[in-house]
């Protein structure tokens, strides 16, 4: 398996478990135990084309993708330091991994450690440590730029199901 494809498939988990996270912090009641049952992948790219559809015209434009990557970006800030470490880059896993009801979530979550580490050390161009909100957004335009296939400034929810989509 090639680095890009790689580093798509962490982005897309890292991505994937950001949107499964967004309901559960609004919440102020427990939630219930998760099922181990996962929706199939065409429902959670048509899940994620809903989310971040925010002028519902059922496609993504580069807009939307970098008002949720910056967004996404500033909730793992938390220290609002103006970068990542890996710890604040793996923290929604580690939090997950402290939830985990069942062995089977927790060995999923245990495995994706490894690729999620290697997405940041791909976004991290520096190689300093410190992944800047400019790597973070770099990367999303290049990963916007290849979903985009037909070249019109927009993810359809075709492209998003695509390979190369898949990334976001």
């Amino acid at each position: 398996m090639t680095m890009h494809r790689r580093f798509a498939v962490a982005f897309l988990a890292a991505a994937v478990v950001t949107i499964a996270a967004l309901p559960v912090a609004s919440q102020t009641a427990s939630r219930p135990p998760r099922s181990d049952n996962a929706q199939p992948r065409a429902d959670r790219t048509a899940g994620l084309l809903r989310h971040l559809d925010t002028d519902h015209d059922g496609f993504l434009s580069a807009a939307e993708i970098d008002a949720f990557v910056t967004t996404r970006f500033d909730r793992l800030d938390r220290d609002a330091k103006g970068y990542l470490t890996l710890d604040d880059f793996e923290a929604r896993q580690h939090r997950a991994l402290e939830r985990a009801t069942t062995d089977k979530r927790r060995a999923a979550i245990e495995r994706s450690l490894p690729r999620v580490e290697a997405a940041y050390k791909t976004l991290n161009k520096s190689g300093d440590g410190r992944l800047t909100r400019d790597e973070y957004l770099a990367a999303s335009h290049a990963r916007f730029a290849a979903a985009d296939t037909d070249h019109d400034g927009k993810l359809s929810l075709d492209e998003l199901r695509a390979a190369k989509g898949r990334a976001f």
